[in-house]
Protein backbone atom coordinates (compact mmCIF):
# COMPACT_ATOMS: atom_id res chain seq x y z
CA UNK A 1 0.00 0.00 0.00
CA UNK A 2 3.05 2.00 1.46
CA UNK A 3 4.61 1.55 -2.19
CA UNK A 4 2.30 2.30 -4.17
CA UNK A 5 1.77 5.70 -2.53
CA UNK A 6 5.78 6.00 -3.07
CA UNK A 7 5.19 5.10 -7.28
CA UNK A 8 2.21 7.89 -7.23
CA UNK A 9 4.14 10.72 -5.55
CA UNK A 10 6.69 11.07 -8.69
CA UNK A 11 3.59 11.47 -10.90
CA UNK A 12 1.53 13.72 -8.77
CA UNK A 13 4.77 15.82 -8.60
CA UNK A 14 5.21 15.96 -12.58
CA UNK A 15 1.40 16.70 -13.12
CA UNK A 16 1.92 19.46 -10.70
CA UNK A 17 5.03 21.19 -12.56
CA UNK A 18 3.01 20.88 -16.08
CA UNK A 19 -0.31 22.30 -14.41
CA UNK A 20 -1.74 25.96 -14.15
CA UNK A 21 -0.31 27.38 -11.41
CA UNK A 22 -2.09 28.19 -8.42
CA UNK A 23 -0.59 30.84 -5.81
CA UNK A 24 0.57 29.84 -3.12
CA UNK A 25 -2.49 30.61 -1.00
CA UNK A 26 -6.09 30.21 -1.79
CA UNK A 27 -6.99 30.97 -5.05
CA UNK A 28 -10.34 31.22 -6.03
CA UNK A 29 -11.51 28.52 -8.63
CA UNK A 30 -8.39 25.97 -7.95
CA UNK A 31 -8.92 22.50 -7.70
CA UNK A 32 -6.90 20.50 -5.19
CA UNK A 33 -6.00 17.04 -6.16
CA UNK A 34 -4.17 15.13 -2.52
CA UNK A 35 -3.40 11.63 -2.38
CA UNK A 36 -2.24 10.70 1.79
CA UNK A 37 -1.00 7.80 3.65
CA UNK A 38 -2.35 8.12 7.48
CA UNK A 39 -1.51 5.98 10.89
CA UNK A 40 -4.75 5.32 12.59
CA UNK A 41 -5.39 5.22 16.56
CA UNK A 42 -8.51 3.18 16.41
CA UNK A 43 -10.82 3.14 19.24
CA UNK A 44 -9.94 -0.14 21.82
CA UNK A 45 -13.63 -0.41 22.62
CA UNK A 46 -14.74 -4.10 21.78
CA UNK A 47 -17.24 -3.34 18.78
CA UNK A 48 -18.31 -7.19 19.19
CA UNK A 49 -18.45 -7.90 22.79
CA UNK A 50 -21.20 -10.01 23.45
CA UNK A 51 -22.98 -12.10 26.37
CA UNK A 52 -25.63 -14.17 26.45
CA UNK A 53 -26.85 -16.91 28.46
CA UNK A 54 -27.23 -20.61 27.33
CA UNK A 55 -29.27 -23.61 28.24
CA UNK A 56 -30.59 -25.62 29.15
CA UNK A 57 -27.58 -28.26 28.59
CA UNK A 58 -24.27 -26.35 28.09
CA UNK A 59 -21.78 -29.06 28.61
CA UNK A 60 -23.47 -31.59 26.37
CA UNK A 61 -23.90 -34.41 29.41
CA UNK A 62 -27.22 -34.69 29.21
CA UNK A 63 -27.96 -33.16 32.52
CA UNK A 64 -29.79 -29.65 32.50
CA UNK A 65 -27.45 -27.04 32.91
CA UNK A 66 -27.23 -22.90 32.30
CA UNK A 67 -23.90 -20.78 31.86
CA UNK A 68 -22.85 -18.06 29.37
CA UNK A 69 -21.08 -17.38 26.19
CA UNK A 70 -19.08 -14.49 26.37
CA UNK A 71 -17.30 -12.74 23.26
CA UNK A 72 -14.49 -10.43 22.73
CA UNK A 73 -12.52 -8.58 20.10
CA UNK A 74 -9.60 -6.05 19.49
CA UNK A 75 -8.79 -4.19 16.34
CA UNK A 76 -5.15 -3.54 15.60
CA UNK A 77 -3.80 0.34 14.62
CA UNK A 78 -3.17 0.20 10.91
CA UNK A 79 -1.59 2.15 8.24
CA UNK A 80 -3.97 3.27 5.06
CA UNK A 81 -4.16 5.38 2.12
CA UNK A 82 -6.99 7.51 0.68
CA UNK A 83 -7.46 10.84 -1.81
CA UNK A 84 -9.21 14.00 -1.51
CA UNK A 85 -11.19 16.42 -4.48
CA UNK A 86 -11.19 19.95 -2.97
CA UNK A 87 -12.14 23.11 -5.22
CA UNK A 88 -11.76 26.37 -3.56
CA UNK A 89 -14.52 29.10 -3.22
CA UNK A 90 -13.12 32.11 -1.24
CA UNK A 91 -9.92 32.98 -0.17
CA UNK A 92 -10.58 31.26 3.15
CA UNK A 93 -13.32 28.33 2.08
CA UNK A 94 -12.58 25.48 0.42
CA UNK A 95 -14.46 21.94 0.30
CA UNK A 96 -13.74 18.51 -0.63
CA UNK A 97 -14.51 15.02 -1.12
CA UNK A 98 -12.84 12.13 0.81
CA UNK A 99 -12.33 8.82 0.23
CA UNK A 100 -10.29 6.28 2.75
CA UNK A 101 -9.91 2.57 3.32
CA UNK A 102 -8.67 0.94 6.07
CA UNK A 103 -7.32 -3.07 5.79
CA UNK A 104 -6.47 -3.53 9.68
CA UNK A 105 -6.46 -7.20 11.82
CA UNK A 106 -7.13 -8.15 15.23
CA UNK A 107 -7.56 -10.65 17.61
CA UNK A 108 -11.16 -12.79 18.42
CA UNK A 109 -11.62 -15.01 21.65
CA UNK A 110 -14.90 -16.30 23.14
CA UNK A 111 -15.41 -18.43 26.05
CA UNK A 112 -18.03 -20.75 26.56
CA UNK A 113 -19.09 -21.14 30.65
CA UNK A 114 -20.97 -23.67 32.28
CA UNK A 115 -22.71 -22.26 35.67
CA UNK A 116 -21.86 -26.16 37.22
CA UNK A 117 -19.43 -27.71 35.51
CA UNK A 118 -16.52 -24.49 34.56
CA UNK A 119 -15.15 -23.75 31.46
CA UNK A 120 -16.68 -25.56 28.44
CA UNK A 121 -14.91 -24.07 25.21
CA UNK A 122 -12.62 -21.26 24.74
CA UNK A 123 -11.79 -20.11 21.12
CA UNK A 124 -8.94 -18.16 20.01
CA UNK A 125 -8.30 -16.53 16.55
CA UNK A 126 -7.45 -14.05 13.91
CA UNK A 127 -10.14 -11.21 12.26
CA UNK A 128 -9.51 -9.15 9.50
CA UNK A 129 -11.41 -5.72 8.90
CA UNK A 130 -12.08 -3.28 6.53
CA UNK A 131 -13.02 0.12 7.52
CA UNK A 132 -14.06 2.27 4.51
CA UNK A 133 -15.39 5.78 5.16
CA UNK A 134 -16.49 8.63 2.15
CA UNK A 135 -16.77 12.17 3.40
CA UNK A 136 -17.72 15.68 2.48
CA UNK A 137 -15.89 18.42 4.40
CA UNK A 138 -15.65 22.04 4.82
CA UNK A 139 -12.38 23.95 5.13
CA UNK A 140 -11.10 27.52 6.21
CA UNK A 141 -7.90 28.53 5.72
CA UNK A 142 -7.27 31.63 8.06
CA UNK A 143 -4.22 32.87 5.93
CA UNK A 144 -5.95 32.28 2.76
CA UNK A 145 -5.74 35.56 1.42
CA UNK A 146 -2.18 35.51 2.30
CA UNK A 147 1.31 35.15 -0.25
CA UNK A 148 2.51 32.66 2.12
CA UNK A 149 4.16 29.24 1.94
CA UNK A 150 2.30 27.80 5.04
CA UNK A 151 -1.23 27.58 4.94
CA UNK A 152 -2.69 25.99 7.81
CA UNK A 153 -6.75 24.77 8.06
CA UNK A 154 -9.32 23.73 10.22
CA UNK A 155 -11.65 20.81 9.16
CA UNK A 156 -15.25 19.81 9.60
CA UNK A 157 -16.87 16.73 7.45
CA UNK A 158 -19.92 14.43 7.56
CA UNK A 159 -20.01 10.96 5.37
CA UNK A 160 -20.31 7.42 5.90
CA UNK A 161 -18.76 4.44 7.43
CA UNK A 162 -18.81 0.62 6.41
CA UNK A 163 -17.18 -1.78 8.42
CA UNK A 164 -16.52 -5.22 7.28
CA UNK A 165 -15.11 -8.22 9.39
CA UNK A 166 -14.58 -11.58 8.59
CA UNK A 167 -13.00 -14.21 10.40
CA UNK A 168 -9.73 -16.07 9.41
CA UNK A 169 -10.16 -19.37 7.50
CA UNK A 170 -9.04 -21.38 9.95
CA UNK A 171 -11.05 -19.57 12.78
CA UNK A 172 -14.16 -19.79 10.85
CA UNK A 173 -13.48 -23.79 10.42
CA UNK A 174 -13.21 -23.96 14.52
CA UNK A 175 -16.39 -21.08 14.78
CA UNK A 176 -18.48 -23.64 12.67
CA UNK A 177 -17.88 -26.45 14.56
CA UNK A 178 -17.86 -24.84 18.49
CA UNK A 179 -20.07 -25.31 21.25
CA UNK A 180 -21.18 -21.29 20.63
CA UNK A 181 -21.53 -21.17 17.05
CA UNK A 182 -22.30 -24.72 16.05
CA UNK A 183 -24.73 -25.97 19.09
CA UNK A 184 -25.59 -22.48 19.97
CA UNK A 185 -25.65 -21.00 16.24
CA UNK A 186 -24.45 -17.86 17.59
CA UNK A 187 -23.59 -15.68 14.40
CA UNK A 188 -20.53 -13.68 13.32
CA UNK A 189 -21.40 -10.38 12.53
CA UNK A 190 -20.00 -9.69 8.57
CA UNK A 191 -20.47 -5.60 9.06
CA UNK A 192 -22.29 -2.26 10.18
CA UNK A 193 -22.34 0.95 8.57
CA UNK A 194 -23.70 4.56 9.63
CA UNK A 195 -22.89 8.19 9.38
CA UNK A 196 -19.87 9.18 10.70
CA UNK A 197 -18.54 13.26 11.66
CA UNK A 198 -15.25 14.14 11.08
CA UNK A 199 -13.27 17.08 12.62
CA UNK A 200 -9.30 18.27 12.63
CA UNK A 201 -6.66 20.62 11.50
CA UNK A 202 -4.00 20.79 9.61
CA UNK A 203 -1.12 22.82 7.30
CA UNK A 204 -0.18 22.89 3.92
CA UNK A 205 3.53 23.65 2.86
CA UNK A 206 3.98 25.26 -0.64
CA UNK A 207 7.06 24.14 -1.85
CA UNK A 208 5.94 25.38 -5.64
CA UNK A 209 2.87 27.70 -6.08
CA UNK A 210 0.95 24.45 -7.80
CA UNK A 211 2.55 21.72 -5.13
CA UNK A 212 2.37 21.42 -1.60
CA UNK A 213 2.68 19.34 1.28
CA UNK A 214 -0.30 18.48 3.43
CA UNK A 215 0.01 17.00 6.85
CA UNK A 216 -3.25 16.30 9.18
CA UNK A 217 -4.88 15.60 12.15
CA UNK A 218 -8.38 14.33 11.88
CA UNK A 219 -10.84 12.33 14.41
CA UNK A 220 -13.66 10.50 13.26
CA UNK A 221 -16.84 9.82 15.43
CA UNK A 222 -19.68 6.94 14.58
CA UNK A 223 -21.87 4.41 15.17
CA UNK A 224 -21.76 0.83 14.26
CA UNK A 225 -22.72 -2.52 16.25
CA UNK A 226 -24.44 -0.34 18.46
CA UNK A 227 -20.93 1.06 19.76
CA UNK A 228 -20.18 4.65 19.50
CA UNK A 229 -16.53 4.90 18.51
CA UNK A 230 -14.27 7.51 18.23
CA UNK A 231 -10.99 7.30 16.41
CA UNK A 232 -8.00 8.96 15.21
CA UNK A 233 -5.50 9.41 12.34
CA UNK A 234 -2.59 11.31 11.35
CA UNK A 235 -2.05 11.57 7.60
CA UNK A 236 0.93 13.29 5.37
CA UNK A 237 0.30 13.50 1.51
CA UNK A 238 1.02 15.98 -1.46
CA UNK A 239 -1.49 18.01 -3.06
CA UNK A 240 -1.33 19.28 -6.36
CA UNK A 241 -3.50 22.25 -7.53
CA UNK A 242 -5.42 22.98 -10.92
CA UNK A 243 -7.18 26.59 -11.92
CA UNK A 244 -10.28 26.07 -13.22
CA UNK A 245 -9.88 29.26 -15.41
CA UNK A 246 -8.72 28.48 -18.95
Amino acid sequence: MIRRLTLCLPALALAALFASPARAGQEIGTWEFHGFVAKASLDSGDMLAKERSLGPDVDGDGSPSSGTFTRSTTLEDNSFMGFRLGYVWTRQIETEVSYDRNHTGGNYQHIVDDNSSGQVEQIDGRIGSFITSYQFGLLFHPLGGWQTHWQPYANLSGGWIDVDIAPSASLKTELEHSVGGGVFAIDFPSGDHGLLLGYGAGCKYFFLPNLAVRAEFRGKTYSVFSERRRDTEISVGVSFFVTGEN
